[in-house]
């Protein structure tokens, strides 16, 4: 596991600007299979039973197949970011074709709102009619994407980008390794027309569904990357700390 958000605001605390500096804000591997303490995974309060994440077998899961919606494991950066990506590896491990069977990144998660936020999600179906933007709880974007993730069982990517400046998101998907990321973006959406405006808050998070009575769905996460306009930094993770990780081996992912 290897964090960077300590860094970020002590750095920020002093007065030092971090963009060069810092453009991991957050990585976790999970291969300490403890969850850390810093997460926060609040309840949704309509599922079926509460979100069960858990860090096992070097990835960190949402094993409730109804956890109710909104479900995320969050990170506090300290800091509001008006700029924020992440990326992450991501494999459904139970599914059933339903709108509420989803999973992706959020960002600018408000705990004043139940945690909701701007995010990108796989939903509706593994195959078709599936990669898409959401307001949580206020509105879809207009774009829907097809994307084959692969089935139940399969590692695919998501890379998502929020920046306040531009009143964008944007955002794309590919299964296989890292370095077959598309070059282009698959998607971009203008949020600020998209349900009422969210402001920047410090929180960013893994979507780990939103069953409720209908519909059900099981994921993983592995390799999140959480970064700034500098970012995100794959080839230089010593950076943020390795707790006795080999950081050259960090690309042998998992399958």
């Amino acid at each position: 596991m290897k964090k960077f958000a300590l860094l970020l605001t002590i750095t920020l605390a002093l007065g030092i600007v971090p963009m060069a500096f810092c453009a991991n804000l957050w990585y976790d591997n999970f291969d300490d299979n403890t969850m850390d303490a810093a997460y926060v995974t609040p309840d949704g309060g309509n599922g079926v039973g509460p979100p069960q994440w858990v860090e096992e077998d070097g990835v960190m899961k949402q094993i409730e197949p109804k956890p109710g919606d909104p479900t995320y494991c969050a990170i506090d950066l300290g800091t509001n970011i008006d700029f924020c990506g992440q990326l992450a590896k991501i494999r459904f491990d139970e599914w059933e074709d339903h709108d509420r069977s989803r999973a992706g990144v959020g960002f600018w998660l408000d705990p004043a709102d139940r945690y909701q936020g701007y995010t990108t999600l796989i939903h509706n179906s593994l195959t078709v009619g599936n990669y898409h933007f959401l307001n949580d709880a206020r509105a879809w974007g207009a774009d829907i994407i097809d994307f084959d993730a692969g089935g139940v069982g399969s590692w695919f990517w998501m890379r998502s980008e929020i920046d306040a400046s531009a009143g964008t998101m944007i955002g794309k998907v590919w299964t296989g390794n890292l370095s077959d990321e598309p070059a282009d973006w698959m998607m971009e959406t203008d949020y600020t027309t998209y349900g009422d405006l969210r402001e920047p808050t410090t929180l960013v998070g893994l979507n780990g569904g939103a069953g409720t009575a209908d519909g059900f769905s099981k994921v993983s996460f592995d390799e999140w990357y959480v970064y700034d306009a500098g970012g995100p930094v794959i080839s230089d993770i010593s950076a943020v700390g390795s707790e006795g990780k080999i950081t050259s081996t960090w690309g042998e992912l998992k399958r």
